[in-house]
């Protein structure tokens, strides 16, 4: 019999995550592992009870998590009783999670097998009594030349084109399922076309990347579809050409909205790197921060533009969605990833619960409100990103990020469409008997497609707009309708008085019981910045005497900070300052 899979984990719904963390421990180590939510099995249709047969016919070794609903599981039962008509009982692995008694196991011949609750013991028992290359053939990738392969079997040179069916299905000839390439051990069953051309090489870092954000980006960017993709399409397996490719990458720069896209050419920089662990790790971890980025800047766009709403009582919120807000607001540590995802959910709730009385800023997002729920592909993908980080730097796992990237940056694609500047300062001119004008003096954030990053710009307007923020809009003109992200998205160097741009996301307060300081995250390089009042208004008391001094300047515009993001929760949440009353 062909086996597809080393192990099969069966498990109670209430034991989900306790599977998921197996199945991603075995499958780092190189078990091949099914699991129904993640895993299609070969030529078997989508029907779950059809699926999960197959598996169970066409794996190894069960894996039973044994919990204290385990015996009332009709799923548990099936498969315990499916594996057991055609596998031995030595090739069952049983271990207690919560409240397992031993008379929940309804299959007495198993009654005998080993049992223990350490997660630890029961990885090093798994890695002990199942071998990873379950046939005795050593398969080991000697070489690679184009297009082909040198696999060497028991000592003997073979030669075979160098695409993982045909591989696979050498490997399947000779019953083994791991082989060896560069001193590493993998599982050909746990691969796929696309990670298989990864670890060999074929495929080099952001290639992915870049053909699926390519594609998405050309359905929202008429110039990018008739320009690129539309000529880019004609050439076979575009992707594989590195002119292509690397045009592809610079038009993603530029495409995406100014923060998110300055950060992609951080990721294509690092992905032309030389081959080291220190930049696998820039790698996967750049994939978090960029995901975790866009959701922040999604969540802050809507509620700024709520803020506005509010303020102009066009809605009045319900407790409910205050509390959401408030949570947000008021946290003490920077946010996890879930709740950053949730906080966006609910924001989108909140727009969809009263679209007779306000507008979305970014209308396409709604159509993205499933995905965002945990059982959507964007949740799945931000949770994996932030499981990376965490994990070993190793090639596959940068296979892992850059596709969950990819997943939720094409899902966001309409962000092509927008872009961002720092308004750092309006002067007003105006000559005898003319009407007057304004001089807008900004930094269109982000890459242009000159290669300009961040460039400074001038613009004589007939009106003037918010000053020292951080605007948000669609199109190529900022005055028709923008909406301004301050003081949630501050550009630190406008109000320090600096050249050129420092764009910062609020994080969390650094005290829930202190209205006057806040930390701020810097893009450019992840760093914190503290930002505290220091009141000097009330000790200069003459404003003019403050605008004399840059240094004093900087203070005043940082307690403006702290003020204004006072003013919005106390007008999103109703929560006035904690020690007004005392």
């Amino acid at each position: 019999m062909e086996h597809y899979y080393d192990i099969f984990i069966s498990f109670d719904t209430s034991e989900e995550i306790t599977a998921r963390e197996f199945y991603d421990k075995l499958v780092a180590i190189g078990y091949s592992v099914f699991n129904f939510q993640k895993t299609k099995v070969p030529g078997s249709s989508n029907n779950f009870r059809v699926q999960e047969k197959a598996a169970l016919d066409n794996t190894k070794f069960f894996l039973l998590l044994c919990n204290g609903n385990s015996y009332a599981s009709e799923e548990v039962t099936f498969e315990c009783n499916s594996f057991a008509e055609e596998h031995q009982s030595d090739h069952v692995f049983i271990f207690e999670v919560h409240g397992f008694k031993e008379n929940h196991i309804r299959i007495d011949s198993w009654k005998k097998c080993v049992r223990c609750n350490d997660v630890t013991e029961q990885i090093n028992l798994i890695k002990e009594k199942i071998p990873l290359c379950y046939s005795d053939q050593k398969v080991k990738i000697k070489s690679i030349e184009t297009d082909k392969l040198y696999v060497s079997i028991d000592n003997k040179i073979i030669e075979v084109s160098d695409n993982y069916e045909d591989l696979k299905t050498l490997m399947t000839k000779h019953d083994t399922s791991c082989f060896e390439w560069k001193n590493n051990e993998y599982n050909i069953h746990s691969l796929n076309s696309d990670s298989f051309d990864y670890l060999i090489g074929k495929i080099e870092c952001n290639q992915l990347l870049a053909k699926q954000l390519i594609e998405a980006i050309s359905k929202n960017s008429k110039e990018v579809n008739e320009k690129f993709y539309h000529k880019a399409i004609l050439t076979p397996k575009w992707e594989y050409h590195p002119k292509i490719i690397d045009k592809a990458k610079e038009i993603i720069s530029y495409s995406f909205i100014s923060v998110i896209g300055k950060q992609l050419s951080k990721l294509m920089a690092i992905g032309k790197e030389d081959f080291s662990e220190d930049k696998l790790k820039k790698y996967k971890e750049k994939c978090y921060q960029i995901m975790k980025y866009t959701i922040e800047l999604l969540s802050f766009t809507l509620l700024s533009k709520l803020w506005d709403d509010v303020n102009a009582k066009t809605i009045q919120l319900s407790e409910q969605e205050k509390k959401i807000i408030s949570d947000r607001m008021n946290i003490a540590f920077e946010p996890l990833i879930t709740n950053k995802i949730n906080f966006l959910n609910g924001l989108i709730k909140i727009y969809i619960d009263n679209e007779d009385k306000i507008e979305f800023p970014v209308a396409e997002i709604k159509n993205n409100y499933l995905e965002l729920l945990p059982q959507g592909n964007v949740y799945q993908s931000c949770i994996i990103l932030k499981e990376l980080t965490e994990k070993k730097a190793n090639i596959l796992n940068c296979y892992k990020a850059e596709t969950h990237l990819a997943t939720v940056l094409a899902h966001f694609s309409f962000l092509a469409k927008y872009h961002m500047i720092s308004m750092k300062k309006i002067d007003y001119r105006q000559i005898r008997n003319k009407l007057p004008d304004y001089l807008h003096q900004y930094i269109a954030l982000g890459i242009d497609n000159k290669a300009h990053v961040d460039a400074e710009k001038s613009e004589l307007q007939k009106s003037a707009v918010f000053t020292d923020a951080v605007l948000l809009y669609k199109g190529d003109d900022y005055n028709n309708h923008c909406i301004n992200l301050f003081p949630l998205v501050i550009d630190y160097n406008a109000l320090s008085i600096e050249h050129g741009a420092k764009i910062c996301f609020f994080s969390y307060k650094q005290n829930p019981f202190d209205e006057d300081s806040l930390e701020y995250i810097c893009l450019e390089d992840n760093s914190k910045i503290a930002l505290e009042k220091n009141n000097i208004l009330a000790r200069k008391k003459d404003i003019n005497d403050i605008f004399l001094s840059k240094e004093e300047m900087k203070i005043y515009n940082i307690d403006c900070i702290i003020d204004v993001f006072n003013e919005m929760q106390e007008c999103l949440t109703s929560e006035e300052k904690l020690f007004n009353n005392l």
